[in-house]
């Protein structure tokens, strides 16, 4: 041997060596501390190839493969039904779920749950891989959500495959803690995840954020490395701060609003007393006020129950609540019940629109064209609010960084003249990631009480694995 050969393989890194001579094996694992064998669950005492082929060849692998590869797929099958079904592992340390399992199931050995936390970054693996089977030279539109999880900032990236005919479902490609919340971070995280994803810079057409300035700046920094990319502002975040204008233009709507709110919301004796009083209309709503389009939709209740409402609350009496006299004063109020019918005649419209924009099977040109309506029937308002609401979504849907961009494609997509083989992917581009946030709500749950000890990785792998499992229907065939 050279010596120029010799001190080459010298310079190779230890763990690299070790996967190149069990690359054969692949029964076998290098999981940083030793040689892992998946079928007999011990670790090798020899480091070398000879030692690797001598366990593979020998009586005791060959049986333990026969006897372990069902309960091999059993396992990671198990795993991922815990993870997607949202099952904490320490069910797996309960005694009597252990003895019904052994009573009902004797032929499959429940895993401990110390296999459990061994095998789990098996099965996010083989689950990743999946994930970047099906980006493998796809077009894709990404988006970004920021999560509050335990005082810490939690950014999700999330893409979608733009299809000609449908819009697909999203795929979660990373789940990182921020250190910060700067353009530059979330830039290192989405570069990141789409570098392990195998995803090429040039397939990334469309990134779908609100409008925070730390998106805006993050959005221009991934135009440097994304040469194809449109940002866009998510329609529905615009329509959100338009039902905030609104209802800092009525406060003493908010103010009704929120005091029934008050009232009904932890007195079940209040609540029925509703009920016997008024048995043919609906209970009052008790709106989270951060929804969409919760405060319009409780607003045009009191509108349309106005009377009987104002009748069942002159029955109640202060003692009950704190609440009630200010609700049965504003009911006495002759500007709130004209505030009530102004709201509903003028903004009945926006509910319509939001409740559209929140399906994400529209098409581009559906979306775009809702958008405009809105807007046109917000510039065609004379009354203050209504202008204030024109002028805020004007604002905000024009300051959107290439909004006009997608706006001339749109026209091409109508015209069916399209000015490059690009264009066709957006036929089907959600301007909205309304649904996106909706797969993430249940988020926090994976923090609960029982879950204190997910580390960040796992904490990605289960809520990665909740997405495929909504994306792919069909059963798992995992593949070593």
């Amino acid at each position: 041997m050279s010596v120029s050969k010799q001190n080459r393989r010298q310079t190779l890194p230890f763990a690299y060596q070790i996967n190149r001579f069990i690359s054969k094996y692949p029964d076998l694992k290098y999981n940083g501390s030793g040689i892992y064998c998946l079928m007999c669950r011990r670790r090798l005492v020899g480091w070398n190839a000879i030692n690797c082929r001598q366990h593979v060849l020998s009586a005791r692998h060959k049986q333990s493969r026969k006897m372990h590869m069902p309960y091999w797929t059993f396992v990671y099958d198990f795993i991922f039904m815990l993870s997607v079904c949202d099952i904490p592992q320490n069910m797996l340390d309960n005694s009597h779920f252990r003895a019904f399992w052994q009573k009902y199931v004797p032929n499959w050995a429940l895993p401990t749950r110390k296999q459990v936390c061994t095998e789990f970054p098996h099965v996010k693996e083989v689950v990743e891989n999946q994930i970047r089977c099906e980006l493998r030279d796809k077009k894709l539109w990404v988006t970004v959500e920021i999560v509050d999880v335990k005082k810490d900032k939690v950014g999700n990236v999330l893409v979608r495959i733009l299809e000609e005919n449908y819009s697909s479902k999203p795929f979660l490609i990373a789940s990182q803690r921020l250190k910060q919340l700067d353009a530059d971070t979330i830039h290192y995280v989405v570069i990141g995840a789409l570098m392990k994803f195998s995803v090429h810079p040039k397939n990334v057409l469309m990134f779908v954020t609100d409008e925070s300035e730390h998106m805006l700046a993050a959005g221009a920094k991934l135009k440097s490395t994304c040469p194809n990319l449109l940002h866009i502002i998510c329609i529905l975040h615009v329509l959100h701060h338009i039902t905030e204008s609104i209802r800092t233009s009525y406060p003493d709507i908010d103010k009704l609003i929120i005091s029934m709110k008050r009232i009904f919301v932890k007195s079940a004796k209040l609540t029925q007393q509703f009920q016997k009083i008024c048995p043919k209309i609906p209970e009052p709503p008790q709106p989270l006020l951060a929804s969409w389009e919760a405060w319009l939709k409780a607003a045009f209740y009191y509108n349309g129950y106005f009377d009987v409402v104002k009748a069942a609350m002159i029955q109640f009496t202060p003692k009950q609540s704190r609440y009630i006299k200010g609700c049965q004063q504003l009911f006495k109020d002759p500007r709130v019940e004209a505030d009530l019918k102004m709201i509903h005649e003028n903004y009945g419209f926006l509910v319509d629109a939001i409740e559209i924009l929140q399906e994400a099977s529209l098409s581009l040109t559906e979306s775009m064209d809702m958008a405009e309506n809105v807007y046109s029937t917000l510039s065609h308002l004379e009354n203050v609010p209504g202008m204030v609401a024109a002028e805020k979504f004007s604002d905000i849907l024009w300051g959107n960084p290439d909004y006009e961009k997608l706006r001339a494609i749109n026209e091409c997509l109508k015209e069916d003249r399209l000015n490059s083989d690009l264009q066709r992917y957006y036929s089907h581009a959600n301007i909205t990631c309304m649904d996106v946030e909706r797969s993430l709500a249940s988020y926090n749950a994976i923090f609960t009480s029982t879950k204190t000890c997910l580390s960040e990785s796992a904490a990605e792998g289960v809520l990665m694995m909740q997405l495929y499992a909504k994306h792919n229907k069909r059963a798992f065939t995992w593949k070593k």
